[in-house]
């Protein structure tokens, strides 16, 4: 090892130890679910960064004069860091999580309900960014085929995915805070370019452009397809969810009409039973 690797290393260990000493202290205060939270968003930045520059890139043939390229790599360990952070910040807080999840659950091994579920699939996500981080040093790549290789980097678009699905059922800047209104909007949309370029591999692979400008047209032209069909599917919901709400309503309404009648005809029950009480007692008197 040189020493510039050397030095990032070290650098690295004692900025995590900082990180852990800092998350120990303040694992019983609200700032270790912010500090859980504002990372979760960075590692899920820097994740969809390193994957969609790797698809343009594979697109590309690495012929783009693209200058991300260069730092593509660093993005992507950049994202495996953070999201080893988020969850170090995650296992320790003992704010919002760590007052009911057991070690077990914590690990990724635990699906027995929903949400311990979307926690799991979370820590999933970082133990493929972690094969694959461990399978792209130089050392262990010259020990694998480059079908293995390659077999193995394709499960960062897994974790991936099932990072989305984690943030967007998990996240509470993105379900619930002030924040959500944009990093929703902002995060599907990152799904929805990631598939375009999925997509677009996939015809290029084919030989199907001519040249990268016809690439971007396509990706361009997937992303406003996707980006219709999201849409489309979302009013769907939307407006399901609002039929059901109606009928229910409606069923609400009727059963408390229903009541209401009840309690008329009841009233009129005892109405004419009374009546017919003082018509018992007046032919009495008659008599």
């Amino acid at each position: 090892m040189d020493h510039k690797k050397a030095i990032i290393w070290l650098g690295g260990i004692f900025t995590l130890l900082i990180f852990v000493s800092f998350s120990v202290f303040v694992k019983d205060t609200e700032v270790i679910w912010f500090e859980a939270r504002a990372i979760g968003l960075l590692a899920y930045a820097f994740l969809f960064a390193s994957v969609a520059g790797g698809e343009w890139k594979l697109i590309t043939n690495g012929k783009s004069d693209f200058p991300f390229f260069k730092y593509h790599h660093g993005i992507s360990v950049a994202s495996l860091v953070l999201v080893l952070l988020h969850f170090i910040a995650g296992f320790l807080d003992n704010y919002k999580w760590g007052q009911t999840l057991t070690f077990t659950q914590y690990l990724g091994f635990s699906f027995s309900d929903k949400w311990v579920a979307f926690l799991s699939l979370g820590v999933l996500a970082f133990y493929m960014l972690v094969l694959v981080g461990l399978t792209s040093a130089t050392t262990a790549r010259r020990s694998l085929s480059v079908r293995s290789w390659r077999l193995i980097h394709y499960t960062s678009y897994v974790a991936f995915f099932i990072a989305y699905v984690h943030a967007v059922n998990l996240g509470t800047d993105v379900k619930t805070s002030s924040l959500s209104s944009v990093l929703h909007p902002a995060i599907v949309f990152s799904l929805i370019l990631v598939v375009a370029l999925l997509i677009t591999r996939a015809f290029s692979g084919l030989g199907a452009f001519s040249d990268m400008a016809e690439a971007g047209m396509v990706v361009a032209f997937f992303i406003l397809l996707l980006s219709a069909g999201a849409l489309i599917a979302s009013s769907a919901v939307y407006y399901a969810d609002e039929l059901n709400n109606l009928r229910l309503s409606i069923a609400q309404a009727n059963e408390s009409d229903n009541a209401a009648i009840a309690d008329l005809q009841a009233l009129l029950n005892r109405t004419n039973q009374a009546k017919a009480a003082i018509a018992e007692v007046r032919n009495g008197q008659n008599v």
